[in-house]
């Protein structure tokens, strides 16, 4: 509850709040009766003054009980990414066998720097032996492991006037991917894997141009595809098998071997911001292989080499963004990109300060963490 007032000094108008406190103001209110009615001896003021007491009792007791036989557990999802909301949800089971809740509020406590844009969960109404759900949303601001510890259940049911808090430790830990944006599509023109390798087919039955073995023919086979020599031994007529071409293939090498304090950036400019913008030109990098149909994978060059193999699919996506978001920026460097084998297929390394060409990737495409504006997708918003 709060009360506003206008600020009259001259040239100025603002509007401010005070808060005030309900219990401070049944305080107030017990004082206020309870001293004329003792000196006074008036009755009324008495019979007012019981029934102030009797309504802060009855509140101080429902309220307690009412939190008394709820357990909270909280459901988190996959994943989370950095400045997308987030949505975590509550399950509330009341205990009691007689006595319902109300106006429940539920808050993980985080700290500020974590996040922002929160709107806590609320549960209007918990019968007895009932389970009801909440939800709350919350837009992490950094990649890595989001630690939730602390779960707390308010309530200043009934009469708005006391307030109950009660706390509750679940330890569990949220997995917060790094941003991701849409890049420019002419990007892909340096990732057409032919240019490299060549096309290549998979391993599974298709319409390519490679042979993969021999069936019997079904009407509609077209006559080129005949096996005439194998259906002139077998007596009836065989068809040629073919494969299905396979997908363009791309990897994405993040090299992040050379420490912090050793970039080559201009002044003003924070290494380990640019690291971080590294890390999410990669990340974005995949997302754009991914939605373009590509097979795709992903080596992290830190202290050490961290190779992933290539493969599609929004599951592999999602592990291989898992790697970035547990990319630690505060440990030992020093891995050897020139120690990772080229792998056949379309190659693109992403750095940060300035382009350092590796040695064994001689037709690989090199992109810096400060080109990531230039080349994001832009959208004119209509004004």
């Amino acid at each position: 509850m709060s009360v506003g007032y206008v600020d009259a000094s001259p040239g100025r108008r603002s509007r401010r709040r005070m808060p005030i406190l309900p219990s401070l103001g049944l305080f107030l209110a017990i004082v206020l009766v309870g001293v004329p009615a003792f000196f006074q001896a008036n009755n009324l003021l008495m019979l007012l003054l019981g029934v102030i007491v009797s309504v802060s009792v009855a509140a101080a007791i429902t309220s307690r009980l009412m939190l008394r036989g709820i357990s909270a557990q909280r459901l988190l999802p996959d994943h989370a990414e950095v400045g997308e909301p987030v949505r975590l949800r509550y399950r509330l089971v009341n205990r009691s066998r007689w006595i319902p809740s109300f106006c429940i509020g539920i808050r993980d406590e985080l700290s500020q720097s974590l996040i922002e844009g929160r709107s806590d969960a609320w549960v209007m109404h918990v019968g007895p032996g009932d389970t009801v759900h909440g939800d709350a949303q919350i837009t992490p601001l950094r990649r890595g492991r989001l630690e939730l510890s602390r779960v707390t259940l308010e309530s200043s049911f009934p009469y708005g006037m006391l307030r109950r808090r009660r706390m509750m430790i679940q330890r569990q830990e949220l997995m917060v991917f790094p941003r991701r944006y849409q890049l420019r599509s002419r990007l892909m023109h340096q990732l057409t894997t032919e240019a490299t390798d060549g096309p290549h087919a998979s391993k599974a039955r298709g319409s390519g141009q490679e042979w993969f073995g021999t069936r019997l023919a079904r009407p509609g086979d077209p006559w080129r595809d005949m096996a005439w020599k194998a259906s002139a031994h077998r007596g009836q007529l065989v068809a040629l098998d073919r494969v299905r071409p396979g997908l363009p293939r791309a990897m994405v090498l993040l090299d992040l071997s050379r420490p912090t304090e050793d970039l080559i950036l201009p002044d003003g400019i924070d290494g380990r911001q640019e690291e971080e913008r590294a890390i999410e030109l990669a990340a974005s990098m995949l997302a754009m292989l991914h939605r373009h149909g590509h097979e795709f994978g992903l080596t992290v060059v830190l202290d050490d080499v961290e190779a992933l193999a290539v493969s599609s699919g929004h599951r592999h996506l999602t592990r291989l963004l898992g790697v970035l978001a547990r990319i630690d920026l505060t440990g030992p460097r020093g891995g050897n990109p020139t120690a990772v084998a080229p792998p056949r297929v379309a190659v693109v390394v992403v750095q940060t300060d300035r382009v350092r060409p590796i040695g064994t990737f001689h037709s690989a495409s090199y992109l810096v963490s400060r080109r990531l504006e230039s080349l994001r997708e832009t959208v004119d918003v209509p004004t």
